[in-house]
């Protein structure tokens, strides 16, 4: 069917009081941005956008809508006059279209113009009559197959049988920025989309250990940061590249096997604490889930945390395996994360590595060895590399052409 309109609603920055009006500016800048290349035109109110599409393939717009933080739905459909004769000719048309016979359709009013003379269910109950002789279906009011809504306004009415939930939450940049620890893993990119839907900006930092880490690993991350790109406001993402692997040779040389992931964990975060200050963000943020891993039990994360004093976010604190790979799966990055070119942290698990770990001892082994200036020496090292929207950065040309390959 061919859409006039698209109604999209705003989620839960209605809880925000006064200051509601600063999160839907914050929402419609962001939409303006990322449909700035679309011949379409929109208004706002304090509750919805009302995007006339002017001809432009509604899925266009439908794919930007997807993408942007405090859109909770939106609806498609067409619009009319506010004046029940048009209502009744919208509707049919919408019916025809969207319903078939045998399924059962209900007629839902919303009378947001309150000097509209017919009361919301007379609305539905008169189109209803007109419809169901010109279409024979079912109108029958509980457990409807299509629900068609009927939103009506001073000056226009937008009649719509096809709903769709978008990413709600919060317009990013409301909640400051957050650092985002990214692995090449299915976990932290995970992380870093719900850090998002609660308004956050991300950066991220990636620890690479060369030679022992390939560019295909480092190639996996820049793919994974191209897919976050596509969510952010401006399209585009700082990574921090830390270089590790004189640091993390000198940790596996110095600790003993069952403490060495206890400490690599200790130093990047460390590490972290210090880039985020630098850089004025307020939060680290990782893609742990409690009890995955060794490193993810309650006592190795208080063991790893007292290292540092600033906020340390998990958002998948309490997700297991399978909710994380279908929102994986859904925001894109699942297939990317799979590919088998492992990190810095996978490469090094010692094969017992200690579940329980305490503060004391994690201490006792790092005071054996000078780590101050190693530390200090990453820190001056990272390399900054944003990545943009649509630019992708291509490091390794045969992974890449191998995974076009699958999908052509």
């Amino acid at each position: 069917m061919k859409y006039d309109i698209i109604y999209a609603s705003f989620g839960e920055v209605f809880l925000k009081g006064k200051n509601k009006m600063a999160f839907v500016k914050r929402i419609v800048k962001t939409f303006a941005k990322k449909t700035a290349d679309l011949q379409i035109s929109y208004s706002y109110t304090d509750d919805n956008i009302l995007i006339e599409l002017n001809d432009c393939d509604w899925q266009k717009v439908a794919e930007k809508l997807d993408k942007i933080f405090g859109i909770y739905s939106y609806s498609l459909g067409k619009i009319c006059k506010s004046e029940i004769d048009e209502i009744c000719k919208t509707a049919l048309e919408i019916v025809r279209e969207e319903a078939s016979e045998n399924e059962k359709i209900k007629f839902e009013t919303k009378r947001g113009w309150k000097q509209f003379p017919i009361k919301s269910p007379d609305v539905s109950r008169l189109v209803a009559e007109f419809v169901s002789e010109k279409f024979n279906a079912n109108y029958g009011i509980s457990n409807p197959d299509k629900i068609v809504t009927i939103t009506i306004k001073p000056h226009f009415t937008v009649v719509s049988a096809k709903k769709i939930i978008a990413s709600g939450g919060l317009p990013i940049g409301v909640g400051g920025r957050a650092l985002l620890m990214l692995s090449g893993g299915i976990d932290s990119p995970v992380a870093g989309y719900l850090l998002m839907k609660r308004g956050l900006l991300i950066d991220c930092v990636h620890f690479e250990s060369p030679p022992h880490t390939s560019i295909k690993a480092k190639q996996k991350v820049f793919d994974i940061a191209q897919n976050l790109s596509l969510f952010l406001p401006e399209g585009r993402i700082n990574i921090y590249f830390v270089p590790f692997t004189k640091l993390q040779k000198e940790i596996f040389a110095n600790v003993p096997q069952n403490y060495a992931m206890t400490v690599m964990r200790r130093m990047m975060l460390r590490i972290c604490d210090k880039i985020a200050r630098k850089h004025e963000i307020s939060l680290i943020a990782t893609g742990e889930s409690i009890g995955q891993v060794a490193s993810q039990t309650p006592k190795s994360i208080n063991t790893i945390n007292a290292v540092s004093n600033m906020p340390i976010i998990r958002p998948l604190a309490c997700m297991d395996k399978n909710e994380i790979i279908n929102i994986a799966k859904k925001i894109g990055t699942f297939d990317i994360s799979i590919r088998p070119f492992e990190d810095c942290c996978t490469l090094f698990v010692p094969p017992n590595p200690a579940t329980m770990p305490n503060i004391e001892k994690a201490e006792k082994f790092e005071n054996s060895w000078n780590w101050q200036n190693l530390v200090d020496e990453c820190v001056e090292n990272t390399q900054k590399i944003i990545v943009f929207e649509g630019k992708p950065i291509i490091l390794d040309d045969e992974t890449t052409k191998e995974i076009c390959k699958l999908f052509e």
